[in-house]
């Protein structure tokens, strides 16, 4: 059957057949070929480590804690263990019957990260999980016997240097003293179990006499990550990276040495011509893996078709070819001879004559069905993902070209980065990349091509576009996809990256995929030409969608809809959850010559690979049974979700959610209770949102929204801008510097509190939780209070413990205040013009703001005064060059505010929880907007004055304490 007719009549026949029917009817086809199937055990699952005792035995792990294990040299690989949702970086044995096996996964919403380290005694047949309280995401393993050992990943609160010892196999772990760190350590180079080298972030350090000791940064751009290091007898190091990076370091005393002039000219970096700036060419290839024995060495990386061979110790590199395009993780040689290598969608590779021959041993699949390029992680088509993925058994991908404005992190928070890969792998996708080679500026939330296209001339040198689209051209040789996607089906708005990939993405399609205009390096490589059969753009249903999915799209193989198997994967992206459109759209961008007038997205007109159906699961005519059954449910509930709360002001909205969800499995239930609370709060509706996470603690205990749902509640039912929000009319009580004021839930508060540190006591060195609740308890408890601010700024992370010190100044008033403060003045009121030429703004505090785009000239500054009634600001703000402006708008309404121009956000968190926040919004035109957290139903009356130039826009404010429910500062 070819893949044209998975589409065929959606859009008229969705609401007349039943729904779970029509899905088995026409979704139930999938684009053929072995390699674009899912198989039931996943063999997809990157691999991330392989570890080999001798010629025969051998394991390697990776995503969706795989372990795989070989008797045979790799000729029959046999699956010993898979637990979705966590990722096994590393493994290790001692002999062929002990090992270890360590990783970690990321919670929802809190974005902790927490270790697994795997344990057994029987060469892996069977694997037993051993206690990692307090314990972060590790990154490696390794065993010096089977009782000694250390492991290294992710710092923590209880284990600030990141690096662990064990003296019993494992089952308890002991923190190496020293200095604590911000960073995770992805690798490292043992010596013995007192004397090595760690790796992360762009820092090296060494432990020494059991000791962290000396760190130091090595990383020489934010795009030359650091990845893998090797070590020998002699104390000879060598360190691979992102970008072709290569160094050695010989001896503990010398420093690195740059060792890429030594490699093929298609493999180091060239001068970028014609530019002049020093930049380099963007056809370089990421290192990932290096491996030694004795004087010979092997590179490898992505894309994954080559390995680098070096026969003496790296002053010469020969070509090996792996038959192979996707990118290699790990590399590990036993001699001179037997080698493996493992990477993307479950691939290993291997050699008996050190290299000169590689065999592909096993893999899931040769290459993605759809592959996404997308700006950032909020852009992910995750629904798309999640039905393609999940009920098809599509192989696909994404790869991000930014990951935003970084955000306030504590240590053991895992980063984006690794939240993407958590989300790509909460809806089935099978790989997830990002392409900061090629950054882009955000500017109000929409990619600055101006600013972009300079950074990237920067960067890679003219011209621009020749460079994206060798890179373009590398990216589509390495995945292959039959499919390509970009856009964004959620906004509105048009974007230009998304305009210029359209461009440049058809620029290739129009031209023939043959080597005529292939780099020379990309055929060095040994990659080939690619052309894509489709590519569809993403876009809402009201600008140009030509065909649309609905969200209540079921999904029989995993008993739900599209919407609500997707939405999980969002909790690990973002905490502001907006509204998703009640169906997905996308158009057809680009087919191929023969399919031309067909508007579906998988026509019958010849497809590059040829469709098969999906072999029928015995157990397919009870899932469908089972998902008649809950279909109802879904619907009613993805309903209340796209309507927003207003479900809870219909007296019968309790008994009705009951009732549907006792339709639901346990874990679709407790997601559609933390659903509808985290839809409440957005709304304003606390007390609700407050009920429903109680419900899901209560009714579902250990289910895996939990610890999220017992988070919130000690960072948002008891913030004091949140009580004002519930209240139809502001609250005037008076609040001095230190808030007396105690909500009346406080006491349910600290019971979340006790459960959540009793559980987790990682959390109560954690600053987004331990500092809410200090402010909770400052009436009540205030020697509680002192004790968790000086927990905080005790801590290692500078940014969260000066905000602690700032609390204990105001409780002591010693010295000088860490933090800025804001003196009450008894200036004249100003005159709201948008000028600062009054006395007031001369005596201001000045706060400066850091750019969000890399041109230095864009710069705002904040002027803060204040007197007995009134909260005054200024702001300067530099326009962005090259960026239009829109006029001043003449008549301004309340909530007109448009966050895709260039605008000014104030956030005033009045009770100090570094939670929630009154928000004062101004753009460039003049238009105002005013929300807590989001809920736009609080609305102050506060007065603004906005004036502009062609080389600035400035903007004079006041609102009334009263509006904000506080007292004015003393006057001390």
């Amino acid at each position: 059957m070819a893949m044209g007719s998975v589409l065929r009549g959606r859009v008229s026949l969705f609401g007349v057949l039943p729904v779970a029917l029509l899905t088995a009817a026409f979704w139930g086809r999938t684009l053929g070929g072995a390699e674009a199937i899912r198989l039931p055990e996943s063999p997809d699952a990157w691999l991330e480590d392989v570890f080999f005792l001798d010629a025969q035995q051998g394991w390697c792990v990776g995503r969706e804690g795989v372990i795989w294990h070989t008797r045979d040299g790799g000729r029959h690989w046999t699956l010993q263990h898979a637990e979705p949702g966590i990722i096994l970086h590393a493994v290790h044995f001692v002999d062929e019957l002990r090992g270890w096996a360590v990783g970690g996964r990321v919670h929802p919403l809190t974005w902790r990260t927490s270790a697994v380290v795997l344990r057994t005694t029987s060469g892996g047949r069977r694997w037993t999980p051993l206690k990692t309280e307090g314990i972060a995401e590790l990154y490696g393993v390794r065993f010096f016997s089977e009782r000694l050992g250390v492991a290294f990943g992710r710092a923590s609160t209880i284990y600030p240097t990141g690096v662990l010892r064990t003296e019993d196999g494992g089952r308890s772990w002991i923190g190496v003293s020293g200095d604590s760190v911000e960073l995770a350590w992805t690798d490292a180079a043992w010596s013995s179990p007192d004397e090595g080298v760690l790796i992360g972030d762009g820092t090296i350090a060494l432990v020494s006499a059991g000791q962290l000791r000396t760190t130091f940064n090595l990383q020489p751009s934010p795009m030359s990550r650091l990845r893998r290091l090797v070590g020998s007898r002699t104390g000879e190091l060598w360190l691979v990276g992102d970008r072709g990076l290569l160094r050695r370091r010989t001896s503990p005393t010398q420093s690195w040495r740059d060792e890429r002039t030594s490699l093929p000219p298609a493999f180091r970096p060239a001068p970028a011509e014609p530019s002049g700036s020093g930049a380099l060419s963007s056809l370089v290839p990421d290192f990932h893996a290096v491996a030694r024995w004795q004087n010979h060495l092997w590179v490898a990386g992505a894309p994954g078709s080559f390995v680098l061979h070096s026969s003496d110790n790296g002053r010469s590199w020969e070509v090996q070819r792996t038959g192979i395009t996707v990118p290699l993780s790990d590399l590990c040689f036993i001699d001179d001879h037997h080698g493996w290598g493992v990477g993307a969608l479950g691939t290993v590779v291997a050699t008996r004559d050190g290299g000169r021959s590689w065999t592909i041993q096993r893999r899931g699949g040769e290459r993605l069905a759809l592959w996404g390029l997308h700006r950032g992680p909020q852009r992910l088509p995750l629904p798309l993902l999640s039905y393609f993925s999940s009920q098809e058994g599509w192989l696909t991908g994404v790869t991000m070209m930014s990951l935003g404005i970084p955000e306030r992190r504590t240590a053991q928070e895992a980063d984006m980065s690794r939240r993407v890969l958590q989300a790509v792998s909460a809806v089935g996708a099978s790989t997830a990349t990002i392409a900061d080679r090629f950054p882009v500026v955000e500017i109000g939330g929409q990619a600055s091509m101006a600013e972009t296209l300079a950074v990237w001339q920067q960067t890679h040198g003219k011209p621009v576009q020749a460079k994206w689209l060798d890179f373009l051209r590398w990216q589509l040789a390495q995945w292959r996809p039959d499919v390509v996607s970009f856009g964004n089906f959620a906004d509105d708005s048009g974007d230009a990256l998304d305009h210029f990939i359209h461009r440049t993405l058809l620029q290739l399609g129009q031209r023939q995929a043959t080597f005529a205009e292939f780099p020379d390096r990309l055929q060095a490589w040994g990659l080939q030409p690619w052309n894509p059969r489709t590519i569809i753009e993403l876009t809402p249903l009201r600008r140009r969608a030509t065909e649309s999915m609905p969200m209540t799209q079921l999904m029989p193989m995993a008993y739900t809809s599209v919407g609500f198997h997707a939405w999980p994967a969002r909790l690990f992206l973002t905490r502001k959850i907006e509204p998703w459109p009640s169906r997905i759209g996308w158009r057809i961008a680009r087919q191929p010559s023969q399919a031309r007038g067909s508007s579906r997205l998988l026509t019958e007109h010849g497809p590059a690979v040829r469709g098969v159906n999906r072999r029928a699961s015995p157990q397919l005519a009870l899932r469908l049974q089972r998902i008649n059954q809950i279909a109802s449910s879904l619907r009613d509930l993805q309903t209340w979700v796209d309507e927003g709360s207003h479900w809870a002001a219909r007296p019968d909205w309790q008994g009705r959610l009951q009732s549907r969800l006792r339709q639901l499995p346990p874990q679709q239930a407790g997601q559609a209770l933390f659903r509808l609370a985290l839809v409440a709060d957005r709304d304003g509706d606390t007390d609700t949102a407050a009920a429903l996470a109680r419900q899901l603690i209560e009714q579902f205990p250990g289910h895996p929204y939990h610890e999220a749902a017992l988070w919130w509640l000690i960072r948002y039912e008891g913030s004091r801008e949140g009580h004002i929000r519930s209240q139809t009319e502001p609250a005037h009580q008076a609040v001095v510097q230190a808030s007396h004021i105690v909500p009346a839930d406080s006491a349910k508060s600290l019971s979340a509190w006790e459960q959540l540190t009793g559980a987790w006591p990682e959390f109560r060195g954690d600053p987004r939780v331990s500092l809410p609740q200090a402010a909770r308890v400052r009436g009540s408890d205030p020697a509680e209070s002192e004790r968790l601010w000086r927990a905080v700024a005790g801590a290692a992370e500078p940014e969260w413990a000066r905000l602690a010190k700032g609390e204990l100044w105001l409780t002591e008033r010693r010295g000088g205040c860490p933090v800025p403060t804001l003196a009450l003045r008894d200036a004249t009121r100003p005159h709201l013009d948008g000028e600062s030429d009054e006395p007031l703004w001369q005596q201001a505090s000045l706060t400066t703001l850091a750019s969000q785009t890399p041109s230095s000239s864009v710069l705002t500054e904040i002027r803060w005064a204040c007197d007995h009634e009134y909260l005054y600001f200024f702001a300067h703000c530099s326009k962005v060059p090259g960026r239009r402006y829109r006029p001043l708008a003449e008549r301004t309404a309340r909530d007109q505010a448009n966050r895709h121009l260039d605008h000014l956000v104030i956030a005033l968190d009045i009770d100090r929880d570094t939670t929630t926040a009154f928000q004062l919004i101004i753009d460039a035109r003049g238009c105002v907007s005013d929300d807590c957290q989001g809920d736009q139903r609080w609305d102050p009356q506060w007065y603004v004055a906005v004036r502009e130039s062609p080389r600035d826009w400035r903007v004079e404010c006041a609102i009334a304490w009263k509006e904000l429910g506080v007292d004015a500062p003393a006057p001390d």
